[in-house]
């Protein structure tokens, strides 16, 4: 969700209680859930058994030029989302920890939001389609079948 100002966990709030029965994984930054740190408290009220978010966190706004996010000077996302009531906490600071967080994902029970830290790179930006019709008409395909795009 390109330009989503604080809005994916949210969605994927939305989009777990819709589709009870399927999991559902929001992949955020640490400047987007900065941004909707209000969510936290939702979705942990909320408690969605089927809604993992998991903020890759490399510790910079990099839409905007690549300055210093506020987990760069100490802001812990895992225990700020424990302050608002989520039972299920995990940081991930080595790639050692990722078949734990794997693990993690399919257990379900209480949401979880697990923070991964990841490294700084200089990669080319890359920006994702902006055309509404296509991107419903995707979201759609995905979670209905293709033949949903024509009903």
């Amino acid at each position: 969700m390109w330009g989503a100002m604080g809005g994916a966990a949210m969605f994927g709030l939305g989009l777990a209680l819709a589709q009870p029965d399927r999991p559902v994984v929001v992949f955020t930054g640490d400047g987007e859930m900065l941004m909707g740190l209000g969510a936290l408290s939702t979705i942990a009220t909320t408690r969605p058994s089927n809604l993992s978010v998991v903020v890759l966190d490399n510790e910079r706004y990099g839409e905007t030029g690549s300055q210093h996010t506020h987990t760069a000077a100490g802001v812990d996302l895992a225990a700020v989302a424990r302050a608002c009531g989520f039972e299920r906490t995990t940081t991930v600071r080595e790639a050692s920890g990722i078949p734990a967080l794997r693990a993690d994902l399919h257990a379900g029970g209480n949401p979880l939001l697990a923070v991964v830290k990841v490294a700084l790179t200089a990669d080319p930006m890359t920006l994702p389609p902006r055309d509404g019709t296509y991107l419903k008409n995707r979201m759609r395909a995905a979670l209905l079948g293709p033949t949903a795009i024509y009903e």
